[in-house]
C-alpha cells in the first residue's frame, strides 16, 4: 500500500472517529500554559517538559475524544500492542487514538525512552523481534514524534520549540572508525556521532565499553562492530 493511501485511511478512520464523539473537551482555563495530554502515568513527566505547561490525563481526553484543545502530547507508557498499532496508523484504544490524532493535527509529540517497555531487554533480546519493534520506534520518529532520551532531556532548552520536520541534527564528520573516541566508554552521543554518516561497519578498540543506549543507536541503525585484534 502507497503511504499516501495510508495517510488517507488513517485520517479517515480517525475523523469517524472524532466525529462521533459526544461533545467536545471543556475548554480550561490555563493562565497562558500550554495544555499538554498525557498518555501514561503523569506523575512520569520530566519536570523540564513540565516547565509552563498544564498536564492532562488520558480520561480527560476519553470523554470526548477531541484533541483540538491540547497544545502537546506527552508519552510516558506504552504496550507494545500500543506502540505497533501507533505505528500501523490502528486507533485501536484511547491512547493510540489521542496520539494517532495529535500527529494528524500537527500537535507536538514527545515520547519518552523510558516508555518503550522493550529497551529493558536491548543485548539480549531475540535481534529478529527486537530490530522489528526497533523499527516501530523509527516509524514514530518519521511521523514527528520526539524521542526524550535522557541525553536529550539534558539539553532540552537548547533545542528549538519547532525545529525543521525530518532535519538530521549536526553532527561532526567521522572516519567510520571508532578510533578518534579515546575514551573506553562509548556513550550514546558518541555513537550518534560515529554513525553520522551512516557507515556500514566500524572498528572499535578491543577494550571498548558501550551503553546500552550506545547499543542501541548501532542497531538502530543496522552497524555492524567490529574489535580491533
Amino acid at each position: 500500500m502507497e503511504q499516501k493511501e495510508l495517510e488517507k485511511i488513517i485520517r479517515q478512520v480517525v475523523e469517524e472517529i472524532v466525529n462521533a464523539a459526544p461533545a467536545p473537551c471543556p475548554a480550561a482555563a490555563c493562565g497562558g500554559k500550554k495544555k499538554a495530554l498525557i498518555v501514561g502515568d503523569i506523575g512520569k513527566v520530566p519536570a523540564k517538559l513540565k516547565a509552563g505547561t498544564e498536564l492532562c490525563p488520558l480520561s480527560e481526553y476519553e470523554g470526548c475524544r477531541d484533541i483540538s484543545g491540547y497544545d502537546t502530547l506527552i508519552i510516558t507508557e506504552l504496550t507494545l500492542l500500543q506502540l505497533a498499532d501507533i505505528a500501523l496508523g490502528r486507533p485501536s484504544d484511547a491512547a493510540c487514538c489521542a496520539v494517532i490524532s495529535a500527529l494528524l493535527e500537527g500537535k507536538e509529540a514527545a515520547l519518552l525512552e523510558s516508555a518503550l517497555p522493550h529497551r529493558r531487554f536491548a543485548g539480549k533480546a531475540s535481534p529478529g523481534l527486537y530490530g522489528k519493534l526497533e523499527g516501530y520506534v523509527r516509524t514514530l520518529e518519521g511521523f514527528g514524534v520526539k524521542l526524550m532520551t535522557p541525553q536529550r532531556l539534558n539539553t532540552w532548552e537548547e533545542i528549538p520549540a519547532k525545529p525543521a520536520k525530518f532535519a538530521a541534527p549536526p553532527a561532526a564528520a567521522v572516519t567510520g572508525s571508532a578510533r578518534p573516541n579515546r575514551s573506553r566508554l562509548i556513550t550514546e552521543d558518541a555513537a550518534l556521532k560515529m554513525t553520522a554518516d551512516a557507515p556500514e561497519e566500524l572498528i572499535l578498540p578491543r577494550d571498548a565499553i558501550l551503553t546500552p543506549s550506545a547499543r542501541d543507536v548501532f542497531i538502530r541503525r543496522k552497524v555492524t562492530l567490529k574489535y580491533e585484534d
